[in-house]
Parts: C-alpha cells; structure tokens; sequence
C-alpha cells in the first residue's frame, strides 16, 4: 500500500521500540508509520523522543489502541496522522496516501477527539482519561494487560516508586481506587469517544 501511494519510498521495518529508536537515529526518515503496542513495550516514550528531537519528521499512528486514550495528547505532541487498525483497507489506504503527501490525517471517528464543535459544557461528555499523561495512560494499559507495578517500571525504563507514583496519580486523576473500578471506567470511556 505505501509503495501504491510512493513508489521512490525506502521503507523500513522493526517491531520494536530500541528498534525504531535506532532507525529514526540512523536515518532520519522523512515519515514514520508507527504501532502504538510494540513487541517491547508501549512507543509514547518514543514518539515524544522522535517529535522532540526531529520535529520535521511526520508521524502517523497506526493502532488498535482507543484512539479517546491517545490521539488528542499524540496530536498536541506533533503527530500527522491517527488511524485505528479496524479502519476499512479502502480508509487505510487513502490515509497512508494523504500522510506521505504531507497531509494531516484523522480518522472521521476521531474528529470528535479533536475538534468539539458543541461548546457548552456538559460534565457527562468529558472523558476522565483526557487528564492523565501520556506516561500515566501508558501505565493505565500496562496494569490492563494485568502487568505488575515492578514490571512496568522495567518496560518503562523507570524506578519502581516513579511506576507506583504514575499509578496513584492516575487513579486519583480518574477517581478510582482499584483495577476493576479502571476496567468499567476504560469500557465506558476507553473505547469510544463520548465527546
């Protein structure tokens, strides 16, 4: 599909985050198509680390991660693109398309996500996880994969009391007070946009 939409494209492949980290360094790609679930841990770390250290590369996101957890803080980072890995091949190929012309790109599903055109103020559209961090909702899917607290902080690349201190704040942020409080909080919100 991307050699449909660029024929001159290089492409480059990895399914890791150390690996994406040494391609982006090694060759400073022009565009990066990235999966948010990589084989070795969640790549929010490395999207800000590529955003922040080569903002002319463009970045699309390419998931089956809920977009309501992700898109809104991955766009005020810099990203170009968001598409859920449910999104119809005929979608995903004029997205891919759009992106390597230098285009924006948002799934229509999304766009709620970003742009509320209602105003008003209603306390029961709001999505409690749109106040958590980056790092906080990447921790929020590690405990869902029902990954320890000590694990995480190695997948993370963090102290275990740094781990714990994510965990306490976002369940503050969110209100909850154990996994399967953030289990019916993620059905209800995770999913979908309530915007």
């Amino acid at each position: 599909m991307i050699k449909n939409c660029n024929r001159d494209c290089e492409i480059e492949e990895t399914d890791s985050c150390e690996g994406l980290m040494k391609i982006v360094h090694k060759i400073k790609p022009q565009y990066c198509l990235v999966d948010l679930h990589l084989t070795d841990g969640i790549a929010t770390e490395c999207i800000e680390n590529i955003l922040a250290s080569y903002p002319e590369i463009n970045v699309m996101i390419y998931t089956v991660f809920p977009g309501s957890l992700y898109a809104k803080k991955l766009f005020q980072l810099g990203i170009h693109g968001f598409l859920n890995k449910k999104a119809p091949e005929s979608e995903l190929q004029v997205a891919l398309c759009k992106f390597l012309e230098g285009e924006f790109y948002i799934s229509a599903d999304f766009l709620p996500l970003i742009f509320t055109l209602n105003k008003s103020y209603d306390a029961t559209k709001i999505n409690p996880f749109d106040f958590l961090s980056l790092k906080e909702i990447t921790l929020i899917e590690y405990l869902r994969e029902g990954i320890s607290v000590k694990e995480i902080s190695d997948k993370m690349a963090i102290m275990p009391n740094t781990a714990a201190t994510y965990k306490k704040r976002a369940f503050g942020k969110l209100k909850i007070d154990n996994i399967v409080q953030l289990t019916q909080l993620y059905q209800q919100f995770g999913g979908q946009s309530h915007v």
